[in-house]
């Protein structure tokens, strides 16, 4: 089964949103984009205000990288995307903002950082209709790379066996069959893609081995 690629959108000033924006949206139909608050990560991503300004694709998803996601609902309603991952490290604030969403009639994922122990946090895992594990250290471009998150991947696709699993960080032609592999149904893309001088190209390649996965 082909996996589906979503390329990332990871940008801290309103000009690099709206330049990575356009590439992604060139790319693909599918686009991945990143919030941060400074909290949760210490990275910021632009605020509020100016991502209400900036259009982006109906069909995108959103990472909400944030200690308050209930404090983005604005953001969420005005960008009406497909689905918004939420942190599991957030637990049991986890629901009321998963309710507030599917009031949108916005799905909803959980995504998991590579430090977190699983055990912890999976029964939060099942409040979402996909898994997001996250293969770096989250915030930016080039995270350090956790290889163990491959196992991370087999041992959900063991529990949660009907489960979409999307896998995200430092995905190249090299690491892709190897999270195919191991169970994943989806990948998102960044700087292999997004910080490459032949961005198209890149993706092509990504995506011509993605559909023989």
């Amino acid at each position: 089964m082909a996996v589906e690629l979503s390329p990332s959108v990871l940008a801290t000033t309103p000009k690099q949103f709206r330049e990575r924006l356009k590439l992604a949206h060139k790319l693909s139909k599918h686009i991945h984009i990143d919030i941060m608050d400074g909290v949760f990560v210490k990275t910021k991503s632009i605020g509020i205000g100016a991502m209400q300004k900036i259009t982006v694709p109906k069909n995108s998803s959103i990472h909400a990288m944030v200690a308050h996601p209930e404090n983005y609902l604005e953001v969420f309603t005005t960008y009406k995307p497909r689905r918004v991952f939420l942190q599991a490290e957030l637990k049991t604030a986890l629901p009321p903002v998963i309710q507030q969403l599917h009031k949108l009639r916005i799905s909803v994922g959980i995504a998991i950082s590579p430090k977190t122990r699983l055990s912890p946090v999976q029964k939060f895992l099942n409040l979402g209709d996909q898994v997001l594990i996250l293969t770096v250290d989250p915030g930016h471009y080039h995270g350090r790379y956790h290889q163990q998150m491959i196992r991370r991947v087999q041992q959900l696709r063991k529990i949660m066996p009907k489960t979409p699993i999307v896998v995200d960080g430092h995905i190249d032609t090299d690491t892709l069959p190897a999270y195919a592999k191991a169970g994943a149904n989806g990948a998102v893309v960044g700087s292999a893609v997004m910080l490459n001088d032949h961005p198209a190209q890149s993706w092509r390649e990504l995506s011509n081995l993605a559909k023989r996965l």
